[in-house]
């Protein structure tokens, strides 16, 4: 990867007057609007990513909890919360979706 090519930041509209940034990167280059769905979909990668290691930690803990009651507790917390993590990302992905096919 150019890092100087990634400071030369070209501004310019597309066809539909949309503004269009040139990066020197294919990742981050195009216009706004192919810009934001690839941050949403890192992100939700990284939620998804981070609540799969906590429902193993979770799942770790129960095992290794030998019955005691607090840190079964404790435990099944953690694989609850990484759960309606989960499913909060994948909704908030979700209305993001419909927002953007709402509005193009």
């Amino acid at each position: 990867m150019n890092f100087i090519k990634l400071a030369e930041v070209t501004v310019s509209t597309d066809k539909n007057g949309a503004p269009s940034f040139g990066w020197g990167s294919e990742f981050l280059g195009g216009n706004v609007q192919d810009l934001v769905p690839k941050i949403i979909n890192v992100l939700l990668f990284v939620v998804g990513a981070v609540s799969v290691i906590m429902i193993i930690v979770g799942g770790l803990m129960y095992t290794l909890s030998a019955g005691d009651p607090s840190n079964t507790k404790k435990a099944k917390d953690t694989i609850l919360y990484a759960i309606i993590g989960l499913v909060v990302a994948l909704a908030a992905g979700a209305i993001v979706a419909f927002a953007r096919g709402q509005f193009k």
